[in-house]
């Protein structure tokens, strides 16, 4: 059995990996502090220009269409750089869950933001009602 990554995460992971170097240095993260900011939206911007804040969101909602995998190695990268973007509360809590909505029109409206070239952000709260 091969457990070894697929190549669409070792893409994934090299691309995160290459803006965060780029990005995340002392500098940034001393003038984030001093803007009030909670994040760089910069940096959100440039990775929603690479694809990576929509990577596991489906292509018929203008995501990237791959899965958990690729997007794991973008939070790893983003881990080891310290990176503070809300990758986690966008691509997992926000879009993530759209997949079980059902209306297509809601599910779009919930991933369009976050596929888009600006960098939406999203913040995930559901409601679960027993059935």
């Amino acid at each position: 059995m091969d457990f070894s990554p697929p190549k669409s995460s070792s893409r994934s992971a090299t691309l995160a990996r290459q803006i965060f170097f780029d990005r995340v240095t002392h500098s940034a993260w001393l003038a984030l502090e001093r803007s009030g900011e909670w994040f760089d939206t910069e940096l959100w911007r440039e990775l929603a220009r690479a694809g990576l804040t929509a990577l596991a969101i489906p292509e018929s909602h203008g995501g990237g269409g791959l899965g958990i995998e690729e997007l794991c190695a973008v939070f790893e990268e983003q881990g080891r750089h310290a990176a503070p973007v809300p990758l986690l509360a966008t691509a997992v809590l926000g879009a993530l869950p759209d997949r079980r909505v059902r209306h297509v029109r809601a599910a779009r409206a919930l991933a369009g933001p976050v596929a888009e070239q600006g960098g939406g952000a999203l913040c995930g709260a559901a409601r679960v009602r027993e059935q």
